[in-house]
């Protein structure tokens, strides 16, 4: 079975940094789950802007997640994949699923790397960036970080039972994304089918 590996945290611990890392492999493919679901929802006419998904229904949402994790299992067909992912949004309204159970199965998950960070420090990444994460329910909330953290972890250990994979938590010190990388890629030796050997080239 070709590796499947998700990347998920809460906003501002740091997976985008991660996943577009130019140290990863280039043969492990990667995408964004929600930009994903957002091409699927701007071509359906749902959305125009990013926060737009939002404002969708939670029977909205979970099409638009069920049409993109099918997209993406598709594209990753035959080889190995990285995706940047929530599982779990706070919204407005509360938390809410960003990874139903069915799009677990249909992405057939074979890792699962769970990003974590200082509430202080995530706090500093959001400051930085407020028109990204304005929208976030309690987006300078130590309390808050850490309880959809604390939910993060329980999906995580759910999704793993579920898809039989890999899970582990890796710290994302601040300004030490050198070390964080250093560990995932240490990860990827035992996760990945001949890493050594070949880095998936041919």
């Amino acid at each position: 079975m070709c590796t499947r590996i998700m990347i998920t945290g809460v906003p501002a611990v740091g997976k985008s940094t991660l996943v577009q890392s130019i140290l990863i492999p280039e043969m492990l493919k990667r995408e964004t789950f929600g930009r994903r679901m957002f091409e699927i929802g701007r071509k359906e006419n749902l959305v125009k802007e990013n926060h737009d998904l939002e404002s969708l229904s939670l029977s909205e949402r979970k099409d638009l997640q069920r049409k993109a994790a099918e997209s993406i299992n598709k594209d990753f067909d035959g080889l190995p994949g990285l995706i940047d992912g929530h599982m779990i949004v706070d919204s407005k309204s509360g938390f809410v699923p960003d990874l139903p159970l069915e799009c677990v199965s249909t992405l057939k998950l074979s890792a699962i790397i769970l990003l974590s960070s200082k509430p202080e420090d995530i706090i500093t990444r959001r400051s930085n960036l407020m028109e990204k994460y304005s929208s976030l329910r309690e987006w300078n909330s130590s309390k808050r970080i850490i309880e959809h953290h604390e939910i993060l972890q329980k999906a995580c250990v759910n999704y793993m039972l579920m898809s039989e994979a890999h899970y582990e938590v890796l710290e994302n010190e601040e300004n030490n994304i050198e070390k964080t990388l250093q560990n995932f890629l240490e990860l990827l030796k035992v996760i990945v089918p001949h890493y050594e050997s070949d880095r998936w080239k041919s």
